[in-house]
């Protein structure tokens, strides 16, 4: 049987909901956990506000708005970003489809070797175009050393990257070669997936980022002989 206290609790929480809602108490006990993170830092899903929750705060404490405007933008900024970053991959994209419809097999059935360097080859027109942050988040696919060196590309200094391709989530990469103009900014994987649809055997050394164009790897003809 309850005894007064209980009684008096919960006639208290009866009221609190009442005055001020569910939405509005909920977000105060979640703002009062005192460690509502997990072992990576990150605020456990149980304790994320949710919108009736920052509405409920935006009205009855009117200068939270401005803590929660700033994660509102946040994750629009991160929304528009990850549009805008798919939205540059399907360029990519297109122009790899672009190269590989020009693409015809070597007659003499000769192995020809590109260079392949990275996103910052023509870095300045990825910004130009999509922005410095979509140029950022481009250049992070392929893992590089965080310190480039400098060197020379059609009389023009450049500041480039030791990259390994071996390790990248999308190969974004260009293709360069002595008195051959180079390549527009492509997806090497889906490069090679679009010659072999072609009948054109194409890879990449990664030991000396190379493409090879009209070629096999050398294990693989050994295993053909």
């Amino acid at each position: 049987m309850a005894n007064e206290y209980d009684k008096k609790f919960g006639r208290l929480r009866e009221y609190m909901e009442s005055k001020y809602g569910k939405a509005y108490l909920t977000a105060i006990s979640k703002l009062s956990v005192s460690d509502p993170y997990d072992e990576n830092g990150v605020i456990k899903t149980e304790y994320v506000l949710t919108s009736d929750e920052e509405d409920a705060l935006r009205y009855f404490i009117p200068e939270t708005e401005q803590f929660l405007d700033q994660n509102d933008n946040s994750e629009r900024e991160q929304k528009s970003l990850d549009k805008r970053y798919q939205e540059f991959l399907e360029d990519v994209r297109k122009n790899t489809e672009k190269v590989a419809s020009f693409s015809q097999a070597s007659e003499s059935n000769a192995d020809m070797t590109w260079e392949i360097v990275g996103v910052e080859f023509l870095g300045w027109k990825v910004v130009e175009k999509y922005g410095d942050d979509i140029y950022q988040k481009a250049s992070e696919e392929v893992p590089h050393d965080k310190v480039g060196y400098l060197r020379a590309f059609y009389r023009r200094i450049q500041t480039m990257f030791h990259r390994d391709f071996s390790k990248a989530n999308i190969k974004l990469g260009h293709l360069i070669r002595e008195a051959v103009a180079p390549s527009i900014l492509m997806d090497l994987d889906y490069f090679i997936k679009l010659l072999e649809e072609k009948g054109i055997p194409s890879y990449i050394d990664f030991e000396t980022n190379t493409f090879h164009y009209n070629a096999v790897p050398k294990k693989e003809k050994e295993k053909k002989l």
